[in-house]
Formats: structure tokens, sequence, C-alpha cells
């Protein structure tokens, strides 16, 4: 693999990880409505995180989001 290559791959990559950033701020956007409980919130955007993912084919790891939280 030449430089040029290198830097491509790097290059999708990085643009892979902002798009993954993006959708996860547009998620956390539109889920910061008032809840009841906290449980809720979670429900919310966890399917919130999976609708967008597939919409947009991406690959955020929406269970271990939610697991660290």
């Amino acid at each position: 693999m030449d430089n040029k290559s290198t830097i491509q791959s790097a290059g999708d990559k990085n643009s892979q990880m902002c798009k993954s950033v993006e959708n996860f701020e547009l998620i956390l956007q539109e889920t910061c409505i008032e809840h009841e409980d906290n449980e809720s919130l979670k429900a919310e955007y966890f399917k919130n995180i999976q609708e967008v993912s597939k919409k947009n084919n991406d690959t955020l790891p929406a269970k271990e989001i939610l697991k660290s939280n």
C-alpha cells in the first residue's frame, strides 16, 4: 500500500467517525425531551440510535453506549 492509499484510507476512516459523531449528536438533540424517569429516556434514546444507525447504514455501538451509562 503506497502513501496515497494509506492517506486515503485514513481519511475515509475519519470521515466515517465524523459521520457517526454527527449522527450521535442529532440523536442526542432529538431525545433531550422531558421524561418522567431515566429508563424511559434510555429506551427512547436506544430506539432512536437504532433507527438512525439503520437509516444511515452506520455502526454505532448503541448497546455499548447505554451499558456505560
